[in-house]
């Protein structure tokens, strides 16, 4: 289900919009730290997906651009698919390095539940939000009905249309 939210004044619209722009700017916190502390270049990241149950995008493992440089003791390639480092946590600086990695911030998808007022159990997919032509855009489960009036239920149709 897709929901927006126009009313700028109500402290719904306020908290989420707020919300969302501290997942934006984390984001790009992110992608600082890596790029200070990862010390070989990578093409792409392996790891969690924007709006999905961590919010923002976080890495936990790379395809580097020189895996011959890599060092084995920090670094380990993957079984499964070729070319894919993560932190070898064996060796105390892959440990180390683990570590490090996991100080990347995130948030969860409950938070944004709860900020929403909506109870959870079970299965579900997690929300997405997002905020495009100054409103609050929401895709949630089908069994999450938000409570709040300022939350208007829309058609994927009208959703598509903020993002053209």
């Amino acid at each position: 289900m897709f929901y927006k939210i126009t009313n700028t004044q109500c402290d719904i619209y306020r908290k989420l919009k707020s919300q969302r722009k501290e997942e934006l700017k984390v984001t790009e916190e992110n992608k600082e730290f890596l790029k200070k502390n990862i010390p070989y270049k990578y093409k792409r990241y392996y790891g969690y997906a924007a709006q999905w149950a961590r919010r923002i995008p976080i890495a936990i493992g790379f395809y580097f651009l020189h895996p011959k440089e890599v060092d084995t003791k920090v670094w380990r390639e993957d079984t499964k698919r070729a070319g894919l480092y993560f932190p070898n946590k064996r060796t105390k600086k892959g440990r180390d390095m683990q570590e490090l990695i996991e100080r990347q911030r995130g948030f969860s998808g409950f938070k944004l539940l709860d900020m929403l007022g909506i109870d959870y159990h079970g299965e579900f997919y997690c929300p997405q939000m997002w905020v495009e032509k100054g409103i609050v855009l929401l895709s949630l489960d089908d069994n999450h009905q938000p409570k709040d009036e300022n939350i208007i239920e829309i058609t994927r149709k009208e959703l598509e249309s903020y993002f053209n």
